[in-house]
């Protein structure tokens, strides 16, 4: 009973894993670092070697980025989950599951694109 709804958590995850995943690809390239200059927020756009300023009027594509940063997130969070899942399956002891229930997960709800 428990082995089944581990199974079927772990088919949720992997669905939310899936979607997350499709949704990453559509979001622009880069990632956002935000800056602090004086009483001033900056937003860059960087490719990991170089970075681009984003001037204000663009504040849609420093939203993106974002969002795609949270999106990230929350993909490694999923990852994280299942392989907890299977730790706790093998051992245990370690949290009580007598009772038959699964621990709550993060749950996710769709995120809107901007």
């Amino acid at each position: 009973m428990f082995y089944e709804k581990l199974q079927r958590e772990k088919q949720k995850l992997e669905t939310r894993i899936n979607v997350l995943e499709k949704q990453l690809k559509t979001y622009p390239e880069g990632k956002l670092i935000c800056v602090k200059n004086g009483g001033y927020n900056k937003w860059y756009q960087s490719d990991g070697k170089t970075k681009k300023y984003i001037p204000k009027k663009n504040q849609r594509l420093a939203e993106q980025l974002a969002i795609k940063k949270y999106l990230t997130l929350l993909e490694e969070l999923n990852h994280l989950n299942i392989k907890n899942y299977f730790l706790h399956f093998l051992n245990p002891s370690q949290e009580n599951f007598s009772n038959g229930k699964i621990p709550l997960l993060h749950r996710v709800k769709n995120i809107r694109k901007i």
